[in-house]
Order: structure tokens, then sequence, then C-alpha cells
């Protein structure tokens, strides 16, 4: 796949759909320039695949004409230039129509869009990266907007807590884990950390207790980080069941008290 180029290709027809007229990004583009695109067929000019079936894109000069309205191939187009580079694109064909609405020719207009189609899998990626961590984590990953509101509540959530996702996505954290008591004090910190920045929460391991969905509490291990956003701030938390170490400590307390 070749660099981007910026700026829009122009390509125009006659009105038996021979080019007439490329502008120097179509000439980038396609490798041909004005003199040999002359009089070419535009199929010839700007071979077009549909990206899925790898087949040509069905010439749409005759729909463009007889039809006299415009078509978008902004869906899995790629351009094929002389020499063989390939390039997804996205744009429109639309005719030339004279005075008396007649048609004389069309007009393709187009853009490289690698870059944006780059960026595109790269956050595809990203998410299928994202939901394999978050599907093979043992702790706990609980993501909530500055609402408080949950937007990723992962399987050991779900084993942990008692929730399915379905049905606590959309739903206020604080009266899904946080225990009756507590509820105030995490509103309020929330409310303090987005009215001035400041929550000594953030970035620290702590330890607390938190509920299940049979109302019973547990001992958790805590910690909780802000996610990088352009917009309102976003938080994710990592929770661990820790009942298992707490009893062994009260344990050894115990007996520890009673030695002495």
């Amino acid at each position: 796949m070749t660099r981007a180029i910026v700026g829009d290709a122009v390509i125009a027809t006659d009105r038996e759909g021979q080019v007439s007229y490329l502008n120097a990004a179509a000439e980038t583009m396609t490798g041909w320039t004005q003199r040999d695109a002359q009089s070419q067929p535009l199929a010839s000019v700007c071979a077009i695949l549909d990206e899925r079936t790898r087949q040509p894109v069905k010439s749409p000069v005759a729909n463009v004409l007889q039809k006299e309205h415009g078509i978008d191939l902004s869906n899995h187009a790629i351009l094929v230039a002389k020499n063989g580079n390939e390039r997804p694109i996205s744009g429109s064909l639309a005719p030339i129509l004279d005075s008396t609405g007649m048609p004389l020719g069309m007009v393709l207009v187009f853009r490289d869009v690698t870059e944006q189609r780059l960026a595109q899998d790269e956050l595809r990626h990203s998410a299928a990266r994202t939901s394999a961590i978050l599907e093979a984590a043992l702790d706990c990953i609980i993501t909530m907007d500055h609402q408080g509101t949950v937007v990723e509540f992962n399987p050991a959530s779900e084993r942990t807590f008692g929730y399915r996702r379905a049905d606590v996505i959309g739903c206020e954290l604080a009266d899904l884990i946080v225990p009756p008591s507590r509820r105030e004090a995490h509103r309020k910190g929330l409310a303090h950390y987005l009215a001035t920045g400041e929550a000594p929460v953030l970035g620290k391991r702590i330890e607390l207790d938190a509920m299940r969905s049979d109302g019973s509490q547990f001992a958790v291990e805590l910690a909780i980080t802000r996610i990088p956003t352009d917009g309102q701030p976003m938080f994710t938390a990592y929770l661990r069941d820790i009942s298992d170490r707490r009893w062994i400590e009260q344990l050894r307390s115990v007996r520890l008290t009673a030695t002495q």
C-alpha cells in the first residue's frame, strides 16, 4: 500500500464515459498522465475493486449518466493504479449537466483514505487486545465514567460479585459493589476529584470491604487509575478478593495473642 496522498483527486469524463480531465492528485494516484488518459474509458484509468470480494466494481457510468444522480464509492473501494499499487479510497461520482439538465459527462472525486484505514485498523486491534486482557484477567477489572456509571465489567468481576455484565453496564457502580455505609463517601470523593483534580486514592493500593449481589461483604484489595481521554475522565478499578488472606491474618493475630 502506498503513502497517503493529500487532497482530492478529480477525474472528468464525456457523455460516453471517456476521460477528458485529470487533476494532479488523480495523476499521482492512478499513475496516468492527462495525455495518456485522454479519451480512455474511465474504468481503464481508474480501476476500482471491491475490497471484500476483490472483484472490479461494476461500471457506474451508465447509472450516473442515464439516471442523472450521484453514486457513493465510500464503502470498501480500492483504487488500483497503473503500476498495480493499491490504496483505499472514498469518493463519489456525479453527472455534469447542461443548462437543460441533460448529461454532458460525469465527474469522479475521490481521496486516499490510507491513513484513516490504518487508524481504524489500529483501533480494532487495540480493542481486540483489550478484550483479550479483560477476558483472561484473574482480577476484577471494572471501568466507570465520570458519573460513576459502569462501562466495563470483566468475567472475573461477574464471578466475584455475582452480576452479569449485561445487567450492570449503565448502572451506578456505588449501588452495586460499594457497601451502603461507604456509598456517600464514594460519591463525594468522585465529585471532589471532578471539581479539584484531587484524589488521594488514585494510583494506590488500598484494602476495604466490597459487596456482592447477595448483599454479603468481603475484603478486597483495590487500585484505581484514570484512563487518559480527551473528554470527561474515566476510571478503571482493579480489585482482588483477599478474604482468605484477611482470614489468615486474623487467625495469626489470635494465635499470637493467645501465646502472649
